[in-house]
């Protein structure tokens, strides 16, 4: 039986993290020089919302839909916040990669995650993937231009970075009675890092074209 606060927590990070997925993809058509950028976060954005339909999905060993699951899982664990999390930065420091630029980020971060999980650190691999992405996104955030932008950013990574040390299942072990066992905490800290980065980034891109007219 679903824990009905856990569905709720899990509907709201799909919403989230559909409309932030709808957004970016929308707001390509608006921007010239940050398409790729935009196109990135889209994807990212998307494995989220694609996780958790696929958390509620079999866990049977070697049952197609446990891959299906797992597979899911993964991308939105170990590739979509890193990709965020360079988004975040590219658009702070003004650089522009192209889709190609992207696509090899997209393969180093699918690379990374394989030869840790074949050696047996995937769980520490995780931990060290998810400070250096609150780390990149506070960075990026604060170095913002739009005021507002800046802030809401750095909010944003903030709450991610008490989703990932307090609420997930790969957090440290602080000996708190929530600490791993919060699926429902973890998807709406989750969503509202999402939310609140998306609303960040949509402020930054609007200001600095702005800027250039």
């Amino acid at each position: 039986m679903v824990n009905v606060v856990t569905l709720a927590a899990d509907l709201l990070l799909v919403v989230a993290a559909s409309g932030s997925a709808l957004w970016s993809w929308t707001a390509r058509s608006s921007v010239d020089q940050q398409r790729a950028l935009l196109s990135a976060w889209a994807l990212s954005a998307l494995f989220v919302a694609l996780s958790v339909p696929a958390t509620y999905l079999p866990t049977d060993n070697g049952n197609d839909l446990s891959v299906i699951r797992q597979m899911a899982l993964n991308l939105a664990i170990y590739i979509s916040p890193a990709l965020i999390a360079v988004a975040v930065y590219a658009q702070a420091r003004g650089l522009y990669w192209s889709p190609a630029g992207w696509g090899r980020l997209l393969l180093g971060l699918f690379a990374g995650f394989e030869l840790s999980r074949q050696m047996g650190y995937a769980e520490p691999y995780l931990q060290t993937l998810g400070t250096a992405v609150v780390a990149t996104v506070f960075a990026g955030g604060f170095r913002f231009g739009e005021p507002n932008a800046r802030k809401t950013m750095s909010l944003a990574a903030v709450v991610l970075g008490v989703a990932f040390a307090v609420a997930s299942p790969a957090a440290p072990d602080w000996g708190l009675a929530i600490n791993g066992q919060s699926p429902a905490g973890f998807s709406a800290l989750c969503a509202l890092s999402l939310l609140l980065g998306t609303n960040a980034l949509r402020r930054e891109l609007a200001a600095a074209a702005h800027s250039q007219h």
